[in-house]
């Protein structure tokens, strides 16, 4: 995905596919100890990410570390897919909460269920369906 006319900034792949995983872990734990708190992070890193228009993250540390160790070269590419994408995280983890909180606990298993599925996507194989669906768009608003 270049060319992106919205923005012309770049982020790390593989920093994107590493928290990727941390966004996974969250919300299994989520799932496993039915508690709030692990939601909560992962909407806080939401709002912190799309508040710093991707330039930062609450696993930045973390995740440079893991990167440093793999030896992890750079691996640019367009930042504007990506914080779509931190949107449909969020407004997806605020729904998760909302349905879990109404003790519809199937349902929020569901759906904790397919977050993993598209986290783990981003995190193995670097697939952003978030990026896929802003593409969607992009194109037909053309």
């Amino acid at each position: 995905m270049s060319g992106c006319p919205i923005s012309d900034r770049r982020c790390d792949s593989y920093c994107e596919r590493i928290e990727a995983f941390f966004y996974t872990i969250l919300a299994l734990l989520f799932a496993l100890k039915c508690s709030y708190l692990f939601i909560g992070v992962l909407m806080a890193e939401f709002i912190f990410k799309i508040a710093t228009k991707n330039e930062s993250s609450l696993f930045r540390p973390l995740t440079m570390l893991i990167k440093n160790l793999l030896s992890l070269k750079p691996k640019a590419e367009d930042v504007a897919p990506k914080l779509f994408a931190k949107w449909l995280g969020l407004i997806f983890s605020i729904k998760l909460t909302v349905v879990y909180l109404m003790q519809w606990h199937e349902a929020a298993y569901v759906m904790v269920g397919l977050f993993v599925t598209l986290a783990l996507l981003e995190a193995l194989f670097g697939y952003c369906v978030g990026c896929r669906i802003y593409s969607l768009i992009k194109i037909r608003s053309r």
